[in-house]
């Protein structure tokens, strides 16, 4: 093999020299990295688009998100799906809280949407060049109407996770990714994308008195100590026409390093669920859960309540165990 590699051209650097190398910078301080590839997950109507057009607008005009400092630079937001949507949910962000979105873009939701990140990254970035965008900040929403074929393909993963890494390093921004969780309250799809990804945000409901809040916190954090847990609060927003929208208000910011009482978002009904399921041994149904709560509580719960408590838990990893799609058993994660 004849090598390419001019002869004074090194390939590897020592120990010091790598130290001596510039550190990574964030773009959300304590959040995200400038440059990397994150994840905000969530089930289904979690708000995971309307947080995401929060930062999207806190970047464009250099904001703190949420209390947290941003780099400011140009957004660039793709809807995949529903982007019908999208103005409403900004003129909310402009009524509300008074952006005024300057260097924020986003594809017109009537015309028709044929990007296919699958294929690789060049007819994004004809768009993006035609037009003289040089995005800091782009976001995917959602992974799954991205690209064509099976999710669940680790090949087509990859492929995937390579286009949004490319078009990262041509304009030198970074990538936030809407997806969804699956039955597991993981990642839907190919292991592929968390195990490429450098960040991890889950958006998780609050239940019973808590229905009007969420929760955002970090589930992977590639080269930084895991953020502080948000609780967030929705606000209606009224809008012309007799059309509304939402925007999330900063609640609480709760520290990592608190107590784990301190710490816990859960409720008192929460907190014993995860102690009934983690003290568990082996396989476990939802009935043996309902059951162990009645003696409890005196009180039989309602059973579809209790599914959506148990994914909820599932999904922002109090549960050291995993729970079946038709939450009908509950068994142990290997450690």
């Amino acid at each position: 093999m004849i090598s390419t590699i001019p002869q004074n051209e090194k390939l590897f650097i020592t120990a010091q020299e790598l130290m001596e190398q510039p550190k990574p910078k964030w773009l959300v301080k304590g959040l995200i990295h400038e440059g990397t590839l994150a994840f905000l997950s969530g089930y289904p109507s979690t708000g995971k688009s309307f947080i995401a057009l929060e930062l999207a607008a806190c970047i464009c005009e250099g904001k703190p998100f949420f209390g947290q400092e941003v780099t400011q630079g140009e957004v660039l937001y793709v809807a995949f799906e529903r982007g019908d949507f999208t103005g409403q949910r900004l003129e909310g962000l402009t009524k509300e809280k008074g952006y005024t979105l300057t260097g924020f873009y986003a594809n017109d939701p009537y015309t028709v949407l044929t990007l296919d990140l699958g294929e690789g990254e060049t007819q994004l970035c004809e768009f993006l060049d035609n037009q003289g965008i040089k995005p800091k900040l782009i976001i995917y929403d959602t992974l799954r109407a991205s690209f064509e074929g099976d999710e669940n393909s680790s090949s087509l993963a990859q492929k995937v996770m390579t286009t949004m890494r490319k078009v990262n390093k041509r304009y030198d921004s970074t990538a936030l990714v809407v997806h969804h969780l699956n039955q597991f309250g993981r990642l839907r799809g190919s292991t592929a994308f968390i195990g490429d990804a450098d960040t991890e945000l889950v958006v998780t409901e609050g239940t019973g008195a808590n229905i009007d809040k969420v929760y955002l916190k970090s589930r992977k954090q590639n080269n930084a100590r895991k953020f502080e847990k948000y609780t967030l609060t929705k606000q209606k927003v009224e809008l012309e026409g007799d059309e509304t929208t939402i925007v999330f208000n900063l609640e609480a910011r709760l520290e990592e390093d608190t107590s784990p009482e301190e710490d816990s978002l859960q409720t008192d009904r929460q907190r014993l669920i995860c102690e009934i399921v983690n003290n568990q041994q082996g396989v476990m149904s939802l009935r043996g859960v309902s059951d162990a709560m009645k003696e409890e509580t005196g009180t039989e719960p309602n059973r579809e309540t209790l599914k959506k408590e148990l994914r909820l838990l599932n999904a922002s990893g109090e549960l050291n165990y995993a729970v079946e799609g038709n939450i009908h058993k509950i068994w142990a994660v290997a450690a």
